[in-house]
């Protein structure tokens, strides 16, 4: 589970003070970073991890198909262009 609310309004404003302070947004996300639960970002950091993965194993996976059906299709393209006045 996340942080409760009040630890999350704990680490906006953690941020929004640095940020505020003049101190520069890096140090606003470090304190950010510090005051968020690290689990959160560990899930957050997984989470993406399982959907660059899907991603990219369909994109893999339906090469070959999009391949076939382009070397399918220029000959066709071609005879359109040729035979149009």
């Amino acid at each position: 589970m996340g942080p409760a609310p009040s630890e999350r309004r704990s680490a906006h404003m953690a941020l929004s003070q640095e940020v505020r302070a003049g101190r520069g947004m890096m140090r606003g996300v470090v304190a950010f970073i510090r005051a968020s639960e690290g689990q959160d970002l560990a899930e957050y950091a997984i989470a993406m991890a399982i959907v660059v993965v899907g991603i990219s194993l369909i994109a893999v996976a339906i090469g070959g198909d999009v391949e076939t059906l382009w070397s399918n299709a220029q000959p066709i393209i071609k005879t359109v262009i040729d035979t149009e006045p």
